[in-house]
């Protein structure tokens, strides 16, 4: 595995961890599997979904690794739970494009993004002094929609009939986030 230049920091939020990755993550993501109604909010087809493999996920464990702003998300007691990263940094314009993924339907709607956004943003608001978070998201993401909302984005625009799954046209919506509109408790 490539070693960072410089790794990720330790972040810690309400009951989860941001932490860099570590080799024993690779078997805790196979562990979780693939699951179409995962990778379909992902905007991925899921006849195009091939077996998750040994190669597959120690390609991604290295380019997680490799980024200084990329994150394992994990229970305190360091479980595997997915992955949280800001993209696209852009020093000039303070800004930054946020990406996160639960691998496993099991984890889903109970707090654990939500929790892992706000660990994060202290570190882009504050450290990095970023001004603005960005993301995309399919308009039928309805739960993560409500994640990104109570954490402070806001829909700023909707790219129609951008993604296509499984047959059917989806809209993405843009939503952010500026520094002063992050919420960090309910």
């Amino acid at each position: 595995m490539t070693q960072p230049c410089a790794p990720a920091p330790v972040l810690a939020g309400q009951s989860i961890l941001l932490r860099p990755p570590v080799p024993a993550d690779a078997d805790a993501r196979l562990d979780q599997g693939r699951w179409p109604e995962i990778y379909r909010q992902f905007g991925v087809d899921a006849a195009s979904l091939g077996p998750l493999t040994h190669a597959g996920v120690a390609a991604w464990l290295e380019t997680l690794a490799a980024s200084p702003t990329a994150w394992v998300i994990a229970y305190a007691d360091d479980r595997f739970l997915g992955e949280i990263c800001l993209r696209d940094l852009n020093p000039a314009d303070a800004n930054a494009r946020l990406g996160i993924a639960l691998y496993h339907p099991g984890l889903l709607g109970r707090g654990i993004g939500r929790a892992a956004i706000r660990a994060l943003m202290p570190h882009a608001f504050g450290l990095l002094g970023l001004h603005r978070l960005s993301l995309r998201v399919l308009a039928t993401n309805d739960r993560a929609i409500r994640c990104y909302r109570a954490c402070g984005f806001v829909t700023e625009g909707r790219e129609r009939e951008s993604a296509r799954v499984d047959g059917l046209w989806i809209d993405d919506l843009i939503m952010g986030c500026l520094v002063y509109e992050a919420r960090l408790a309910d």
